[in-house]
């Protein structure tokens, strides 16, 4: 092979190299923003949804859903509706403990069953945790919010 051939092959495979690199590193730095993003929208939906129509007064909602008005489980209801450009797949509301209270898919039976790990880290963080959970239906990205009210948990 002559010299001109040798930098023409030395050449073409740095480049195709440093494209996969490139390709990589944008879709890595894509899916952590998206991830972020994610994170930073259902902490909005927990902060200017949840806990405005779940307030200090209907706190008891998080020991037992059924002691407050039905009219603050209907707001909780408008919440999910609002979501006009479905964003979110669900909302799903669970005590400390992963038990689930209410959802936007139904009875709080029909809520996903709650990651522990999760929500542990949730808590121990007070901020969003979230993981990118692989479905038949693509990617989903499942974010865990802990409700705070004031400095203590609900």
């Amino acid at each position: 092979m002559s010299l001109t051939g040798t930098f023409a092959v030395v050449s073409l495979t740095t480049m195709v190299l440093l494209a996969v690199a490139i390709t990589w590193l944008f879709a890595s730095t894509l899916e952590s923003q998206a991830q972020l993003d994610g994170e930073n929208l259902a902490e909005a939906y927990v902060a200017q949804g949840v806990q405005s129509k779940i307030d200090t007064e209907a706190i008891s909602f998080w020991r037992d859903p059924s002691s407050v008005s039905p009219a603050v489980l209907n707001s909780l209801d408008s919440i999910a509706r609002i979501n006009s450009v479905q964003v979110l797949d669900s909302l799903s509301l669970y005590s400390n403990e992963g038990t689930p209270l209410w959802t936007s898919a139904g009875a709080p039976l029909d809520a996903p069953i709650a990651d522990r790990a999760r929500i542990d880290q949730a808590l121990d963080r007070l901020a969003p945790v979230s993981d990118v959970v692989r479905t038949d239906d693509g990617n989903v990205l499942e974010v865990t919010v802990p409700v705070v009210y004031g400095d203590r948990l609900a």
